[in-house]
């Protein structure tokens, strides 16, 4: 696969009283700090600064919890 194609949007339509779908998207969302993936694009300022603060930072669990906050 050589691009994945994400609807940023997609967490805010979760209905589910468990919030089944908001849990997946926030999964997904940490898989983008991988170094095996790159953002090519988005029109989510937030997510591009957050992903390159995060990816530039040591990497602890508090700095994932402040890349998820702003992302």
């Amino acid at each position: 696969m050589s691009y994945i194609l994400v609807d940023l949007n997609a967490a805010t339509i979760d209905k589910s009283p468990d919030g089944d779908l908001t849990k997946r998207y926030e999964e997904m969302l940490k898989s983008f700090t991988s170094d095996k993936l790159e953002l090519v694009g988005s029109d989510s300022i937030c997510l591009m600064l957050a992903l390159e603060d995060y990816k530039n930072s040591s990497r602890k669990e508090a700095d994932l919890d402040e890349y998820m906050k702003y992302a």
